[in-house]
């Protein structure tokens, strides 16, 4: 039998206009974290070109996302939330494949 997931993720696009959009990503653990990384895969061509509440980085499809040192802990149940601004061309498909330090998340 597998073990649950250890965090829930919550994606939403909050706006969008012709070649960019910008949406919010709250994650929320199982268990207290010290530090965290989130990451996740697009597979329609977005790029990430800002995110606030949390670093970057990108390749590809694939984006992490890391902390900042104000945000590293949190309890276990409450949500921290980061936001985000990238490119997109044309219809967009949610992202996919999200992790906790290399660890799948579910979605809400």
């Amino acid at each position: 039998m597998e073990a649950p997931p250890s965090c829930t993720i919550a994606y939403e696009v909050t706006d969008r206009w012709y070649d960019g959009f910008q949406a919010s990503v709250t994650l929320t653990a199982r268990e207290d974290l010290r530090d965290w990384t989130v990451g996740w895969r697009y597979s329609d061509g977005r790029r990430v070109t800002q995110m606030w509440d949390a670093d970057f980085f990108q390749r590809g499809g694939t984006v992490t996302a890391r902390a900042k040192g104000y945000n590293r802990w949190v309890r276990a149940g409450e949500p921290v939330t980061f936001g985000l601004v990238g490119t997109r061309y044309g219809a967009t498909s949610p992202p996919s494949g999200f992790t906790l330090d290399g660890a799948p998340c579910a979605t809400a």
